[in-house]
């Protein structure tokens, strides 16, 4: 069940930078006075201040919060306390479209089903794990549309909560490293 009936937070984490989504993230704000999204990580202050002057003109700069990057093992304290992780990078750049990034692991690490861009890769691991849901990046009405899904169909969101415990088991270093070292001792 999401944390709060009334209200539904959004989580952005990792560097604070053009084409990440970040600005349609907070058209989506702007779509329902309910929402809340949270920006942890670091970025060009005048960026960082493009944003906030954006959240202004959208009126929503008080349901954004920023904050500075964490300790990686402070990390899992913020994920875990949002509704959902937000993995809406534009598809700008062909590494970002085959994304599978940190923060996705991350997630899954802390329990917090994913709000993930319809790309490949990451598209594979919602679908076979069953964590989250897939979205257009560029279109802040299919977001919004995902974030419903989550927090008004408790039955679905607490069914990715349930298959976060499976992926967290096995999408997890400890169970890469064995992979890692196996293909290292082939190679050597």
């Amino acid at each position: 069940m999401c944390k709060n009936k009334n209200t539904f937070l959004m989580m952005y984490h990792g560097g604070l930078m053009p084409e990440r989504g970040i600005e349609t993230l907070i058209e989506v704000l702007s779509l329902d006075s309910r929402l809340y999204l949270f920006l942890l990580g670091n970025g060009n202050e005048d960026y960082v201040a493009e944003l906030i002057a954006f959240a202004k003109k959208k009126r929503v700069a008080e349901r954004l919060l920023i904050h500075d990057a964490v300790p990686h093992s402070e990390l899992w304290k913020y994920t875990g306390a949002a509704d959902a992780g937000m993995i809406t990078v534009k598809a700008s750049w062909k590494s970002y479209y085959y994304m599978l990034p940190n923060k996705f692991f991350e997630n899954i690490q802390s329990e917090t089903p994913v709000i993930c861009s319809n790309f490949p890769v990451v598209k594979a691991l919602v679908n076979q794990y069953q964590v989250g849901i897939l979205c257009n990046p560029d279109d802040p009405n299919d977001i919004i549309q995902c974030i419903y899904k989550f927090w008004f169909n408790q039955e679905f969101y607490g069914n990715c909560k349930k298959h976060l415990l499976l992926a967290k088991e096995e999408l997890c270093w400890e169970k890469e490293r064995i992979i890692l070292k196996e293909a290292y001792e082939r190679i050597l």
